[in-house]
This record gives C-alpha cells, structure tokens and sequence, in this order.
C-alpha cells in the first residue's frame, strides 16, 4: 500500500453546516468525538479515511447515524487550525497528517512520542518482574494509546508468563513512588517497611522492624529491571539502594529534614560504578580476566571500563572499573573461572574466603549426608 505523505496539508472543504442546525455544546462534543478518534484508532501505520472515522464516531458513541462527509471534513479543518495555531507552544501535542492511500485521503495523528518510543516503554513494563499481569496490560494499553493503537495483543505469550495475582504490594507500588518522589521534591525524609522472602514465598518485614525504617531518599533509578531508592540513615554516611517493590507504608517523615548529599557529590559516576547496588565507597578495582569475558564486561559495566592488553600474554588481559567491594564481589564470584589476580588485596582475601569456606562446606556435607 502506497503512501505519499504530505505534512501539515491543507484540507479543501466547501460549503458549512447551516446555522441553527446543531446546538452550539454539541458541536463541540462532535468535534471532541472526531478527534478522540483520531488519537484511539490511528496513526501513521493505519490511517482513516473520512468514512473511516465517520463510521467509528458513530459505534463508539452511539449516535443515530454517522456524521456526513461535510461534518468530518469541517472537524479535520478545525483540528488543523488548533494544530498550526499552537505549534511550538506544547499546548496542544498532536500534529494532524495526510496521506493518500490508493488515492483516497487518509488521516491521522502524531503525538510527541513516536511508535519505537512507545515500543520500548511497554517493553520495559512487560519485562518487569514488579508489575504483575493485570498492571502490565494496563500500563501497556495506556502507552500504546498515545500513539493510536493497541499493543495489549502483541505482549499477550509474554505477559501470560507473569503471575496473575494482584499481589497486595504491587497495588502500593505506584503509589509509593508518588511518596518518594514527593519526599525528594520537599527535601523530607522518610518512613517505610523494609520486606523481604520467607521460605513460603510471601513478602514479610524484617524481624525487628516493627517500627520501621527511618532514612533520606535523594534519587530513584531503574536499573537491573528493578526501581532502586537511593538513600542514607541519619547517623550513617554509608549510601544504600532500596528496592521500591520491596516497600511498604511509605509516608514523609513529619519531623527532620534531609541531609544533603556533599557538593562535589557525583550521581551518575556512583549509579554507574554499582554493580549490583550495594553501594559502599568508590574505588579502582582489577583483576586478569580470559579474553572471552571481554564482551559480558562490557555489558554489565560499560564500555567506559579500562580493559588493556597484557605484554607476553594473548589469553588474558587487564581491567579495572571504578566500583565499590561490596558492588561487585558476587559479580566476580559468578565469573570466577575465569578471572585471577584481583585487587585490592582486601578484596582478594575477601574472595579466598568464600571460595575456600564454600568449597570446605560442600566437601564435607554432601547429598548422601541428607
């Protein structure tokens, strides 16, 4: 099917209704109900024809009998005339286009996303582990309607892999992270339930916690298909990163106020270097690594992190990443087959240590002592 697009065109229309014909609220309601149309149903892959849009105005909100062809084409005008008049002002985020399919005009509306924008965001909800099914498709519906479609049926075998419980913590998600993000804005700390896993899966509290944590939030950021809270206890300069799925009863704390984080303080370069958001204090840390590994370093780092070349030997190479002990000590113990030579020599002693005391323990306590 052959398009030929034609940006911002001009719609050629003769004639008006006759005065008197409609009242004045329920032409407007018309031209709502056109447009609501426009934005549900199309966009650049599937454009409307007039009799298109004439005939879903008229399933979807039920009138007598479908708008005429003069109607619609006043409403395809009106629409452009809001389009140019607010141009550049974000006003009105819609751009109203034209394109001729079998040499009958077509129309319909960009927004300001575009389809492989939207396409990422319902990637990122459908991949989620925190955001149950019902959530998902929900989520997904609302992002695929900026852009006037329907992406619920492309994600169907994916999301039908997610459990279809409403889990009791996934309903406070959302609302929790209206709280954080309120807490950061007003500079206030904040109070919250820390979970976690008990053996029959079930999302409890932390023994000892029946009061609740006490902390400063400063950042939220998504990384690892998680959302983590970047925060601090009041006595204690350590940086810590929360997961926000794990939670609960978060409020602003009404008393205190947030301890700013220092001046020189570098957000992006410490979010960076947490391998697995431990957090702990930034440093250069090495190891000898196989050549193989090369390519999940730069995955999981960045390609920021130093890798150089070692003189005298083709199977192994140098790197250093600017990261924290406690970030990246069980990214190295899930690679350690193929890496030696770590540095600094407390986190290699720190290595020995897990290796040798998990090697003793699976020497001597075996399947057949069960």
């Amino acid at each position: 099917m052959e398009k030929e697009v034609t940006t911002h065109s001009k719609f050629r229309y003769n004639g008006s209704e006759k005065k008197g014909e409609l009242p004045l609220d329920q032409k407007k309601a018309y031209l709502l109900y056109t447009f609501l149309v426009l934005r549900k149903y199309s966009n650049e892959e599937n454009p409307l024809s007039v009799r298109d849009i004439a005939e879903r105005v008229h399933i979807d909100f039920k009138l007598e009998k479908p708008f005429d062809r003069r109607t619609v084409y006043s409403h395809l005008k009106l629409l452009e005339d809001i389009t140019d008049a607010t141009s550049g002002y974000d006003i009105f985020p819609y751009d109203l286009q034209q394109v001729h399919v079998q040499k009958i005009p077509h129309y319909y509306v960009n927004t300001t996303f575009t389809q492989p924008e939207v396409r990422i965001l319902c990637d990122t909800v459908a991949f989620s582990r925190f955001i149950d099914r019902g959530y998902s498709e929900d989520l997904i519906y609302k992002l695929s309607g900026l852009i006037g479609a329907d992406y619920v049926p492309k994600y169907r075998k994916l999301l039908e892999m997610k459990n279809a419980e409403s889990k009791s913590y996934n309903q406070s998600l959302f609302y929790n992270i209206e709280v954080i993000i309120d807490a950061i804005e007003q500079k206030r700390p904040i109070r919250f339930n820390y979970l976690k896993y008990d053996i029959d899966k079930k999302l409890v509290p932390f023994r000892g916690e029946e009061e609740g944590r006490y902390m400063h939030p400063y950042y939220l950021i998504w990384t690892l298909n998680h959302y983590y809270l970047m925060c601090r206890y009041d006595d204690y300069d350590k940086l810590y990163f929360m997961r926000v799925d794990k939670m609960a009863d978060v409020t602003i704390a009404e008393e205190g106020r947030l301890i700013p984080l220092p001046d020189d303080f570098n957000t992006e370069r410490y979010t960076k270097s947490q391998a697995h958001m431990f957090g702990g204090d930034i440093e250069p840390i090495s190891f000898r690594a196989t050549l193989p590994i090369v390519g999940q370093v730069i995955d999981f780092f960045g390609e920021d992190v130093d890798i150089r070349a070692i003189e005298g030997d083709p199977n192994h190479c140098r790197i250093t990443v600017e990261t924290s002990q406690a970030s990246i000590q069980y990214w190295l113990l899930q690679h350690i087959p193929s890496i030696d030579e770590i540095t600094p020599a407390s986190l290699h002693d720190k290595i020995v240590s897990y290796l040798e005391e998990a090697l003793e323990r699976n020497q001597t306590r075996s399947l057949h002592d069960v």
